[in-house]
């Protein structure tokens, strides 16, 4: 008996593969569209420093952990693809971007959305491939 509770245990175990586990790179990528509320002519400058510590405070946040990052300056949309927590996403944009515009004093100068909608990954949108995804 025990040996055939062994057996069904291992056939369980091996019809569970690392597909099974890992998300879809489309369940990690996040879409943030901003609204610079500024002078137009400080635009790309303030947007470029906002792109830059985002990317500081990802290795710095423990919880926070973004695999890429990849703006459209001239669109405001800003694309997260996280290698870890993914269901927590939306959250955990909202946390490293009102870091971020706070620690830069731009509070004023930029309001933002983050979109609910599944992001499919690609050339117009964010295109990072690795082990830690199944696709």
């Amino acid at each position: 008996m025990i040996r055939l509770l062994v057996l069904s245990f291992i056939i369980v175990l091996s019809a569970c593969t690392t597909d099974d586990i890992l998300p879809s790179r489309s369940d990690c990528i996040l879409k943030v569209e901003f609204e610079f509320l500024g002078e137009e002519n400080k635009k790309n400058r303030s947007y470029n420093k906002l792109i830059t510590k985002l990317s500081e405070l990802n290795s710095s946040l423990y919880d926070v952990d973004i695999a890429a990052i990849r703006s459209y300056v001239e669109d405001g949309v800003l694309y997260l693809q996280f290698a870890s927590n993914c269901e927590q996403k939306s959250d955990m944009g909202r946390l490293i971007v009102d870091i971020a515009l706070s620690d830069l004093g731009y509070g004023d100068y930029f309001s933002y959305q983050v979109s609910d909608k599944r992001i499919s990954p690609g050339t117009k949108t964010i295109d990072v491939r690795g082990a830690i995804w199944r696709d």
